[in-house]
């Protein structure tokens, strides 16, 4: 993943989450680690060039799309999906789940 975080901060890539991953984030983090740590790795991305993505109309009809079409992925994973469908060149993620459903587009990484 460090590449790929490397390239956005060079300014070579432009880096994008979704605000609803980014609360998915900040939860799936505080369960594991903490809040203190959700907080702190939160700012962190808040302090980067990484952009937060807003929920717009679009999004919304793209978001329940996918979760027609896929109806075992979270509202969160559509999200994310909608988000590579708009805006991305590849879809990082943990889930083997999303990143099939991403297809070529997606890379797996472990934390």
């Amino acid at each position: 993943m460090k590449p790929y975080f490397d390239r956005v901060s060079a300014g070579r890539a432009a880096g994008m989450v979704s605000d609803v991953n980014l609360a998915e984030f900040y939860y799936q983090t505080g369960r594991k680690f903490g809040v203190q740590t959700a907080d702190a790795r939160l700012g962190l991305v808040r302090s980067s060039k990484i952009v937060s993505v807003p929920t717009d109309e679009g999004a919304v009809v793209s978001v329940g799309r996918w979760k027609l079409r896929r109806p075992g992925l979270s509202l969160a994973d559509c999200f994310a999906l909608s988000a590579l469908e708009a805006n991305a060149e590849v879809l990082l993620t943990t889930d083997p789940v999303l990143k099939e459903a991403a297809g070529r587009r997606g890379v797996l990484f472990e934390v």
